[in-house]
């Protein structure tokens, strides 16, 4: 889109600068033509000291004086067509520079670019967060490449609520993360942390994302509407991206990184009732229920690591009545170890996941794990029936 925007302004930049030149050559060109030939406007002068006369063959002309009445007339050339020429080549060349300086702008980044700056806990209306009674353990260091560093500076609650009940105001706690950008470019920065108290999600609980600048060190803060548990014991933060202001990726981390806390939160079991067990090795249980919402019919799953290694998971394929279709739900997901993952629907776009059709068909997923400690123990499950 960015590429789209400059070519754009080049071409109506070309087209200004054209104009411009054709102006210009017309301009000196001008002067050189006759200008009271036909057409040329002409205008009346009077003087009240002696008579107007007739001007031949215009009988009928009414001088506009009485007998007693005295003037003079006579014509002069009207403004000369360059002058007003000379006006529009000025407007063109205020134009030129104008589109000029704005190209030059938006490709340095200092403008149409929206930087994260330093925010306040409370954003200044209510003082709904304060200080949580857990502590970072060590420094929270969760990136440091390349001149840019980010570290969790803390942990902000909204006393007295519920985060597994309570999802207001917006969001029962708050993590805080310093941002130092000391690299020579102005950078996106993406963040991931899908593992909290040893549950992870196939999506993410919190997503730090936003456009900082070079040498700057900023202060933001994420929410986080709800997370397993009472308090936040540990954090796993999965996926560590940075790209330039169009778009290239500059550096990417994906070894977990975790961060600890002193608190022992209290994780309620995972309620299994409604699941059924679908694959099982040395490393992994499986389980999968039916999961049904407002579009269509899915599935969901719960994944229990075992091992002692970290693991990510995706969809190897998926088919019905043997017939291939395209999933979506799992992307790539962080199991860490000793962790278990509920995750969202898993379902497809095809036609024969609509609503209710998938009853009386046999339904197939193949996942892929691969281990982020040791290749060698990558596997898959091959097709596992979820109905």
């Amino acid at each position: 889109m960015e590429t789209g925007v400059y070519m754009l302004l080049g071409i109506v930049l070309l087209i200004l600068m054209i104009l411009t030149v054709v102006g210009i050559v017309e301009y000196f060109r001008l002067p050189k033509i006759i200008m009271d030939g036909p057409g040329m406007e002409r205008v009346i002068k009077e003087e009240p000291d002696k008579p107007a006369p007739l001007t031949a063959g215009d009988d009928d002309w009414d001088s506009g004086f009485g007998e007693s009445d005295t003037g003079k007339k006579y014509t002069k050339k009207a403004k000369r067509p360059n002058e007003r020429l000379f006006r529009c080549i000025i407007i063109l060349i205020i134009l030129d520079v104008l589109f000029l300086g704005l190209i030059i702008l938006l490709a340095s980044g200092l403008l149409g670019t929206q930087y994260r700056k330093n925010e306040d806990l409370n954003d200044g209306y209510y003082e709904w967060y304060q200080v949580a009674d857990c502590r970072i353990n060590g420094d929270g260091l969760i990136y440091d490449e390349g001149g840019i560093k980010i570290t969790v500076s803390g942990i902000y609650e909204v006393p007295g609520l519920d985060p597994e009940k309570d999802l207001w105001p917006a969001g029962t706690v708050k993590v805080g993360f310093v941002v130092e950008n000391y690299s020579d470019k102005n950078v996106d920065i993406r963040v991931s942390c899908n593992s909290i108290n040893g549950v992870a999600t196939s999506t993410s609980y919190i997503y730090m994302m936003g456009n900082f600048k070079k040498n700057t060190t900023t202060r933001v803060y994420e929410q986080l509407f709800s997370f397993p548990g009472n308090e936040i014991g540990e954090m796993v933060f999965d996926d560590v991206v940075i790209f330039s202001l169009k778009y290239e990726m500059l550096a990417e981390s994906r070894t977990p990184v975790f961060i600890t806390t002193d608190a022992e939160p209290t994780v309620p079991e995972f309620d299994l009732s409604e699941y059924h067990p679908i694959f099982e090795n040395d490393e992994f249980v499986i389980c999968a229920s039916k999961y049904r919402d407002q579009f269509h019919d899915g599935y969901r799953l719960y994944l229990e690591n075992r091992s002692d290694m970290n693991y990510t998971v995706d969809i190897d394929a998926m088919t019905i009545n043997g017939k291939p279709v395209t999933a979506e739900g799992i992307y790539d997901a962080l199991i860490p170890a000793g962790n278990i993952m509920n995750t969202s629907q898993i379902y497809s776009y095809d036609p024969e996941f609509g609503m209710g059709l998938l009853d009386n068909k046999e339904v197939l997923l193949s996942l892929s794990f691969k281990c982020l400690d040791d290749e060698e123990e990558n596997f898959s499950t091959g097709y596992m029936p979820l109905n």
